[in-house]
């Protein structure tokens, strides 16, 4: 009688650690796939802000481009990490205004463009250009 206790005292024991090693790989992946997402948000934001802070006259309205064409790096790494991402630019003028200012004229344009990333992300930005 005292074999078959230990017998399954081994045995809940085997089962318990089982479960808890389990559980830990679940955590690594959840951490994993949460690290992916995280490296992906951080390349696409990059990759806009890098074409939304770059010249206007660097790329062709409406169509889309690699960032390779767009954009002169001469970094290896970085031009290795965007040579395959391919972004389209809308720029769309909204309002063409003249203000006059006693003796100065101000004449304000101002644009929408529409930046959309491998057909997924889409941000706009709104800008003023006074002449």
């Amino acid at each position: 009688m005292k074999k078959s206790f230990f017998i399954i005292e081994v045995m809940i024991s085997i089962l318990l650690i089982s479960g808890i090693i389990l559980s830990l790989f679940k955590i690594k992946n959840n951490n994993l796939n949460f690290l992916n997402k995280y490296n992906d948000n951080t390349l696409v934001n990059s990759s806009f802000s890098v074409v939304i802070l770059n010249n206007i006259n660097n790329y062709k309205n409406n169509e889309k481009q690699y960032l390779k064409d767009i954009i002169n790096i001469k970094n290896t790494n970085v031009s290795n990490n965007i040579k395959d991402i391919k972004i389209q630019v809308k720029i769309k003028k909204l309002k063409d205004e003249e203000v006059k200012l006693e003796d100065t004229k101000i004449n304000i344009i101002s644009y929408e463009s529409t930046y959309t990333l491998a057909n997924k992300f889409t941000k706009k930005i709104y800008t003023i250009k006074l002449n």
